[in-house]
């Protein structure tokens, strides 16, 4: 490997990367040339996004996923949902999956809701006690008594403009969803994942439940990228000295 200022490209350096292979990196592909490699595919995804400094000010942005806004960001429906249906002997549960399942406790636990969206990884799901599921609220299920209860109690100013808000992923505790037509209103419901309130789930009660939605590569990433966002938070006021 040369110094990383001596290559002309990021497409050069990760192809020299990925062939030299001095860090395990390869997550799919059998072992072949054209195997995928982590680093590559995130060089791949950049190579796919528009630089949002060069694009001028205020100018939304296409990205694998969706649109890159101002703030936040918008996931295509096309770009998010599967169109592939499980196979009724497969392992039936995923990562990013929406079942019907209400966490409320018919209203003791919060606002009552058709859908949540499972949290704990693929590999683990047929493995574990418990599965962690995130409340997944449509946009009719979103009034303004339940956005009362998601700000703990505090009435927003505006709450068409905090609704869109919170569907627009720019708050790191929830997941914007597109609209989908799975509960046959015109043009579809967009779906409002409150990744902040995930709690665990027997798996027998997760099991149970049909998925009745499954998100693609592109979106599911787009979660995980969501979940380290929300879990790797920096504790600004912490009484450590963080010295190394």
């Amino acid at each position: 490997m040369k110094p990383i200022d001596q290559y002309a490209t990021l497409s050069d350096f990760t192809t020299e990367l990925d062939q030299q292979k001095p860090v395990p990196m390869k997550i799919m592909g059998k072992k072949r040339k054209d195997a995928f490699f982590s680093i590559s595919m995130l060089a791949e995804v950049h190579n796919q996004t528009n630089d949002p400094d060069a694009a001028g000010p205020y100018q939304t942005i296409d990205a694998p996923f969706g649109e890159i806004l101002v703030r936040g960001a918008r996931l295509h429906a096309g770009l998010t949902y599967s169109t592939i249906t499980p196979h009724p002997l497969g392992a039936n549960h995923f990562q990013g999956d929406i079942v019907d399942l209400d966490l409320s406790g018919d209203g003791k636990y919060g606002p009552r809701h058709r859908l949540s969206m499972l949290l704990t990884h693929t590999c683990d799901i047929q493995k574990l006690s418990h599965i962690s599921a995130a409340p997944a609220f449509l946009e009719s299920e979103l009034s303004d008594a339940t956005m009362i209860h998601l700000r703990d109690g505090v009435a927003p100013k505006n709450p068409k403009q905090m609704r869109e808000m919170w569907l627009s992923n720019e708050m790191p505790i929830y997941l914007g969803l597109p609209a989908t037509d799975l509960t046959g209103v015109p043009g579809g419901e967009r779906i409002l994942v409150c990744l902040h309130l995930a709690a665990p789930v027997p798996r027998k009660v997760v099991l149970s439940k049909t998925t009745q939605l499954r998100l693609k590569y592109r979106a599911s990433s787009y979660l995980q990228g969501r979940l380290a966002v929300l879990l790797m938070r920096d504790v600004q006021n912490s009484d450590e000295t963080r010295e190394i």
